[in-house]
């Protein structure tokens, strides 16, 4: 069997999480999240997720880069994040992983009805929110990286997430097949 690592990246509420879960479940496969780790480290501080991604120092993101490298030299992972598409091109063109990179669009107003939901605020809030960390964090991504990592061209497929659950369930089953076809070195 062949490994394959898989980064699946997008903005807040664009559904990254649930595609890595997803296809992680169906290739029986760990999964992990560079987000969990971000909310730990704003809880542990005693920070809202906004005001920790506002104010952390760039320490944290170099940590949280490191720690996603080690889990995708492993292989046979799925990771979701907002830079684990960027990490895995560097790591592609240094020949160390074999890795699918995955990007999950999908326009703020949906983001924001799911953030709402999932957080338990209002949409107006939700969207203010996720704005503002958009905002921080491609401005830091910026600095320290000198990238934008909602770029299109560090990704393998873009996935369009703005219709309902079904059509992107279609959509991952369909990848998952491919993957496990891969890993047989059928492709």
């Amino acid at each position: 069997m062949k490994k394959i690592s898989i980064t699946v990246s997008g903005l807040s509420g664009s559904g990254k999480t649930y595609v890595a879960s997803f296809i992680a479940k169906k290739l029986k496969q760990k999964h992990y999240s560079a987000g969990k780790l971000f909310r730990e480290f704003a809880k542990n501080s005693g920070k809202s997720l906004e005001n920790f991604c506002k104010t952390r120092e760039k320490e944290i993101d170099l940590m949280i880069e490191k720690t996603t490298e080690k889990i995708l030299k492993k292989g046979n992972v799925v990771i979701d994040g907002r830079l684990t598409g960027f990490v895995a091109t560097e790591l592609i063109k240094k020949r160390k992983i074999n890795c699918f990179r995955i990007y999950v669009d999908c326009p703020i107003e949906i983001r924001a009805k799911r953030v709402a939901k999932r957080d338990n605020i209002k949409y107006e809030e939700a969207l203010k929110k996720i704005k503002e960390r958009d905002k921080s964090d491609l401005k830091k991504y910026k600095k320290i990286y000198r990238i934008d990592p909602s770029s299109k061209k560090f990704y393998d497929v873009i996935i369009d997430n703005s219709k309902n659950i079904k059509s992107l369930n279609s959509k991952l089953e369909k990848m998952v097949y491919v993957f496990k076809a891969f890993m047989k070195g059928s492709i």
